[in-house]
């Protein structure tokens, strides 16, 4: 008589309100990310206990194999490192700190063609981060662009991830940012 295996439960989901977001709130940031991306009710969960996480930082640079995404915690003052650039690119820095941002997004279950905007909509969503940066590094002259920047940025954010942003960071300093 083979039976089949009954799924089990998380038992995070089980405790009561307040004890889970005691939980959630003691969480490192990558354990707190993973754990919103397992079902819709735990990705509520982790938004209800409000993780506390300083400031999300978007660097979009000249080269996309250097965009990356740098988030803050308050905890511990650690900062988290995503790349947004494609593995596949043979110039890309190897470092063993820098999260690969792909496979972060393959764990979302979201409906959308393009990781980034899938990632940038996830985290800001789940997170309640205390400041929102956008840092774009423009290169000098005669440096070949690989992005056009007049484009809008909406390629990168969708729309409701546009809001979030408050200022945008370049060579030349602080300068407020608004989307068109």
């Amino acid at each position: 008589m083979d039976e089949t295996p009954k799924s089990r439960k998380f038992g995070l989901l089980k405790f009561p309100f307040a004890l889970r977001e005691e939980v959630i709130r003691n969480m490192e940031f990558m354990d707190a990310f993973h754990f919103s991306t397992l079902s819709k009710r735990s990705k509520r969960l982790v938004h209800n206990a409000k993780l506390r996480t300083h400031s999300i930082t978007f660097c979009l640079n000249t080269f996309v194999a250097n965009d990356k995404i740098i988030v803050e915690t308050i905890k511990d003052g650690k900062c988290v490192m995503i790349s947004l650039a494609d593995p596949r690119e043979s110039f890309k820095r190897k470092n063993p700190d820098v999260i690969d941002g792909r496979k972060l997004a393959n764990l979302i279950n979201e409906p959308s063609d393009d990781y980034k905007k899938k990632l940038s909509a996830h985290l800001l969503f789940i997170f309640h981060f205390k400041e929102t940066k956008l840092h774009i590094e423009k290169a000098v002259s005669n440096v070949h662009f690989e992005r056009n920047y007049t484009e809008p940025l909406t390629d990168f954010f969708s729309v409701g991830c546009q809001k979030n942003v408050r200022f945008c960071i370049n060579r030349l300093g602080f300068t407020a940012f608004h989307f068109i």
